[in-house]
């Protein structure tokens, strides 16, 4: 009871700050991941790669309003909560990945590396904004941006994971081609939908688990062998998920 009521004076609070405009909720989160990362970075590695870093962020971040101004037009307008706000903040660590991979930092036990290690491990909001969806009343944009939040901080801690982390590129592939199911979605006219039966998420957490160790900014003995070894059934694993996924769709359609 005590956790409930904390939660809904959290939402009330918020609702006021917000007058349950996305708006607010995007530009709050921009701000609150671009100002500290950017400041870092640049007494860490200078204005060129600084620089280079903005680049990437800004673009991340474009692409996630580009998407967020399509699905509200398809949804139309509804009101934001703060279960929307901390949804936006793991697209947002997804951004963070993109600049830094952008500003050609290969720094993995240094402070972009625990920048890039943190990000991902910031994704455990996944369990907060769904609680804070069902005290506050869920929406079917809510809904789209948890899942595809959660794809843009995969996509880019695989990114990252490949670059600085000793992963085989191979790891890319299933965060690519986990985009054929909300392009397909989108092509039937329906909204991307997250879920799946237990084994499709148990494979799931498994992939963010060896991408969060493999940009974990500590070595290990034999540590790039065993990542190799481990990335190949997880990787197999997810590729082959989404594939059956993907037939058990169009064979409803």
């Amino acid at each position: 009871m005590a956790n409930e009521a904390f939660i809904q004076r959290l939402l009330l609070r918020y609702n006021v700050l917000s007058k349950r405009k996305l708006t607010y909720s995007v530009r709050l989160v921009d701000l609150m991941v671009a100002v500290p990362t950017t400041i870092v970075i640049w007494h860490a590695y200078g204005l060129g790669k600084t620089i280079r870093y903005l680049a990437g962020l800004s673009l991340a971040l474009s692409a996630q309003r580009a998407f967020l101004s399509g699905m509200i037009h398809k949804i139309g307008t509804e009101q934001s909560s703060l279960a929307d706000a901390l949804t936006l903040s793991r697209g947002a660590n997804g951004a963070v990945l993109a600049g830094l991979m952008t500003s050609g930092i290969r720094d993995r036990k240094g402070v972009a590396g625990w920048i890039g290690w943190l990000m991902p491990l910031f994704g455990v909001t996944d369990w907060l904004d769904g609680t804070l969806a069902r005290q506050a009343g869920p929406t079917r944009l809510g809904g789209v941006l948890d899942i595809e939040a959660d794809s843009w901080l995969t996509l880019w801690s695989a990114a990252g994971a490949v670059a600085w982390g000793n992963l085989p590129r191979w790891c890319l592939l299933p965060p690519i081609i986990h985009y054929l199911e909300p392009l397909l979605a989108l092509m039937q006219g329906k909204l991307p939908e997250g879920g799946g039966r237990w084994w499709y998420r148990m494979i799931g957490a498994s992939q963010m688990a060896l991408l969060i160790v493999a940009l974990a900014p500590i070595n290990w003995k034999q540590r790039k062998q065993i990542l190799t070894a481990l990335s190949l059934p997880v990787s197999i694993g997810q590729c082959a998920a989404i594939i059956v996924l993907l037939v058990r769709k169009l064979q409803k359609s």
